[in-house]
């Protein structure tokens, strides 16, 4: 290898600037590339996105909400059907509730970029949002954008390549011109 790794009673203990050097992080683009076929074949309908909202009175929930970022994960990763979700039926329409596995999520992105921190791994503001949003992109016309919230910590792959992650439906989301419910 092209740098020395630290050793801890005899065995590796590689530093983040090191693993920077792996074979497993040379490999993420080339990897991601792979991932884009699906995508190409329209086996990956669904785009997921990252999204931050903030809100207009200093804290969350209170004011208007208004959207402040919106990162589409590419190359599109693989989600679980949306038939996992459950749907509570009443007499003005259905609410979905459950949650969803995201896997196969880009290894260059980074825990903080996927928990929706700051660039610098602190928490986002008292009047911020963070969630996924997951769109249809294979029908005609707008599509319904289902906002998700992280219900569990990301876990990286053995082999460094990929990220998953469990997300839970949110009871609001955007509307098709992108504005907050509500």
């Amino acid at each position: 290898m092209a740098f020395r790794l630290s050793k801890l009673g005899g065995f590796t203990l590689p530093t983040p600037l090191q693993y920077q050097g792996t074979l497993a992080r040379a490999l993420v683009h080339c990897v991601d590339q792979v991932r884009d076929i699906n995508t190409q074949l329209g086996l990956r309908p669904y785009v997921v996105r990252l999204v931050h909202t903030r809100w207009s009175s200093g804290e969350r929930g209170a004011g208007v909400e208004q959207v402040i970022s919106v990162v589409p994960i590419t190359p599109i990763p693989k989600i679980e059907t949306i038939s996992a979700l459950d749907v509570n039926y009443s007499s003005v329409g259905g609410q979905e509730n459950g949650s969803l596995r995201v896997s196969q999520i880009s290894g260059r992105y980074t825990e903080d970029q996927l928990l929706g921190r700051t660039y610098d791994g602190n928490p986002i503001d008292e009047d911020t949002n963070f969630f996924y949003e997951i769109e249809y992109r294979g029908g005609n016309g707008p599509q319904h954008m289902r906002r998700f919230y992280v219900s569990g910590a990301p876990q990286k792959s053995p082999g460094g390549v990929q990220w998953e992650i469990e997300i839970q439906r949110s009871n609001q989301d955007r509307l098709y011109d992108g504005t907050p419910e509500g």
